[in-house]
């Protein structure tokens, strides 16, 4: 077996790498990172140029702007003009184009626009490439205005300030630093999982509220959709059912005007009836005069309806998401761990850890920092739900030493309270988002050797065990299907059709021609890479289906984004990896599911990307347990684990990446318009060069 007991890691020569990188980085940050400051001074400031000025006047020591375009136009320089800056202040964010007369070009040759921001200094020096003998050069300023900048705002060859980026420095180290950490020769390798040890369990929680403090901070940079729910009622949905839970009541309020129109859910029928977006409730479930609330009800019965009771306020849909990313990260490290106790005993914890980190951004954390509001909070809770159930089912099995002790396997095989555990969090997953419940799939997968061979469940010795995996489902089914037919008639309907957007949706239905393009934009579409940040570009869904197709731009499919799943599919037909069949089971499960709910997705509702957080976390379950499968396999064997770890850390490497990427590459409901101020600065730590 590869993984030895834990030895001296040679701290010393480590610790000397470690430095030299941490040096190296220093002097990127000085020298590389800064190259504008050092290559600016080579160049003398053109003080002697005939200035003119157009769309603005000099008003004592200020330029007056007056038009949308502002033009500073400058003659008789006859030398290079290597850079320009434009000094704004604080609050002000202009557009620049610049334009010039050179050697080369007798009419003007234009740069493409930048956009300076008066609180980044970075931004305000432009590298200008014309000739060497630049005659006029011409300014163009927009978005200021009514607004005024200095007479010394505008300045050819000035010298760049030094900017040191604490954070690109810190960042940028610790990242890379890890990467060697993580490197295949690594002695870390040598360190097995075993989180029963104090010091593990520690690092492990280090680690997860680090990501956390991480995730906690940059949910607040889409502050429109932090504000959302302030004036927009489609976002106060949970909690309006909240105060209608408190007065006895299902429904949200009566819809009058709804009644006169043959078909409410048609826009088109809508609009022909006069009803504008004040006269009727925007993505609200309507049935038979009423409306309701057709995202699941479990986040307000556990977090927003007793939030309520105890505060008197409602609970902020960016604090609910916190709340649900921190168990989502603490299910993962759990179902993770339980999956090495069980059947992968020899996994380096280093390796543990990287796999968590990586399932929890991609699993719903990246998008929750892009778009943090109502419609993420079933998604998220369904997520958490499922990977805490399906780890409570693998933990419920006991271990071959603890059965010994009780003397067979009469009542001792498996633990009745992780079952019912398991059991209650899975069918939870009904009243958040039901097309999750195909993980449900995975209990034959786990329990049906012990049902129909060994008889450890569903047998007269375990009537225990088998009440506690049964009973969550009944009671919560009950209580499900008591809420769906005191809203809509019937105990099986949830109600998403009757929802009033921009589709009738109670006759979408299913249709087999989408089940093609769902697959191939969810999980198969490459995505669209440019040169300019955030590199990774969004694009509209093209498509030759004759008929409706519901769609929002789109990235790319997860295949790409996140490439640690493609080791699920891979480990498909890899039988000989895993011990235990049942493991194999799971992968083909957890494939087949995230294949069927993304199918299922595209045909109920359509192609939206908040939807990857349905079925992506079903793809990392199986994805993970083929990289722990396959590290176990080569280490028994005597097989070389090195390629595998580096096709593992670049694929998390990548996928980190693409996920961090994917939060500023949205043009809908952006970060760039919703908060200006944070996308330039990331954009101008990650561009050093522009």
């Amino acid at each position: 077996m590869l993984v030895e007991k834990e030895k001296a890691l040679r701290p010393g020569r480590e610790g000397v790498v470690l430095a030299a990188i941490v040096l190296a980085v220093l002097l990127c940050e000085l020298f590389l990172f800064n190259y504008k400051h050092w290559e600016s001074l080579v160049y003398a400031p053109v003080e002697d140029a005939v200035c003119s000025l157009y769309g603005l006047e000099a008003v004592g020591d200020r330029y007056e702007i007056a038009e949308e375009e502002a033009v500073v136009e400058f003659s008789g320089i006859h030398r290079p003009v290597a850079y320009l800056s434009l000094a704004l202040e604080e609050g002000q964010q202009a557009e620049v184009a610049v334009g010039a007369v050179d050697e080369a070009n007798a009419s003007y040759l234009w740069t493409p626009v930048r956009v300076v921001r008066g609180d980044l200094a970075a931004s305000q020096y432009l590298r200008l490439h014309f000739g060497r003998d630049v005659q006029k050069l011409r300014v163009v300023i927009r978005g200021l205005r009514g607004d005024s900048i200095s007479r010394e705002a505008v300045a050819l060859n000035p010298a760049a300030p030094l900017c040191f980026s604490w954070p690109r420095f810190l960042l940028l180290a610790g990242g890379i630093c890890c990467l060697y950490l993580l490197r295949s020769a690594s002695p870390l390798y040598r360190v097995g999982t075993d989180l029963t040890r104090r010091g593990q369990w520690l690092l492990t929680a280090a680690c997860i509220a680090l990501q956390l403090l991480f995730f906690h901070g940059m949910l607040g940079w889409n502050t429109d959709a932090l504000a959302w729910p302030a004036y927009m009622e489609h976002h106060q949905q949970y909690y309006r059912l909240t105060e209608a839970l408190t007065q006895g009541r299902v429904d949200i309020g009566e819809a009058p005007a709804l009644e006169v129109v043959e078909n409410p859910y048609d826009p088109w029928a809508r609009a022909a009836a006069g009803l504008g977006a004040g006269d009727f409730k925007w993505d609200h479930a309507y049935y038979e005069g009423s409306y309701y609330v057709y995202f699941g009800v479990v986040p307000v019965v556990f977090f927003y309806l007793p939030f309520y009771m105890l505060t008197g306020r409602h609970l902020p849909h960016a604090d609910c998401i916190f709340l649900l990313g921190a168990l989502l990260m603490a299910g993962i490290a759990y179902l993770l761990w339980q999956m090495v106790r069980r059947w992968f005993p020899g996994t380096p914890y280093i390796l543990y850890l990287l796999l968590c980190v990586t399932m929890g951004a991609a699993s719903g954390l990246g998008y929750a920092v892009y778009k943090p509001d109502l419609y993420l909070v079933p998604i998220l809770a369904g997520t958490a739900l499922g990977v805490w159930g399906l780890a409570f089912w693998i933990s419920a099995e006991r271990e071959p030493d603890i059965r010994e002790q009780n003397n067979g396997p009469a009542s001792g095989e498996y633990t009745a309270w992780r079952l019912g555990a398991g059991s209650l969090c899975l069918a939870l997953v009904a009243g958040c988002r039901p097309q999750m419940l195909l993980i449900l799939a995975a209990g034959p997968v786990l329990f049906g050797r012990a049902v129909f061979r060994e008889r450890k469940l569903f047998s007269g010795k375990s009537k225990v065990q088998t009440l506690a995996l049964c009973l969550p489902f009944g009671a919560v089914a009950a209580g499900l299907m008591w809420y769906n037919a005191l809203r809509f008639g019937s105990p099986l309907d949830f109600g998403a059709s009757y929802n009033l957007t921009t589709n009738d949706m109670t006759h979408r239905g299913w249709v087999w021609g989408r089940c093609g393009l769902g697959l191939f934009s969810y999980l198969l579409q490459p995505p669209r890479i440019g040169s300019l940040f955030p590199f990774l570009q969004d694009f509209p869904v093209e498509t030759a289906y004759m008929g409706l197709t519901v769609s929002e731009r789109m990235v790319g499919g997860v295949l790409w984004l996140f490439p640690v799943l493609c080791f699920g599919f891979y480990g498909l037909f890899r039988k000989e990896w895993y011990r235990d069949s049942r493991c194999h089971g799971l992968v083909w499960i957890s494939q087949l599911a995230m294949a069927a709910v993304a199918v299922a997705d595209a045909q109920m509702a359509g192609l939206l990307t908040r939807y990857f957080g349905d079925f992506v976390w079903l793809g990392m379950v199986g994805s993970l347990l083929a990289i722990l499968a396959c590290h176990g396999w080569r280490a028994e064997n005597g097989g070389d684990c090195r390629p595998l770890r580096r096709l593992v850390v670049t694929a998390c490497a990548v996928t980190l990446l693409f996920t961090f990427l994917r939060i500023f590459a949205h043009s809908e409901d952006s970060i760039r318009s919703a908060n200006p101020a944070l996308y330039y600065r990331v954009q101008s730590l990650i561009a050093f060069w522009m």
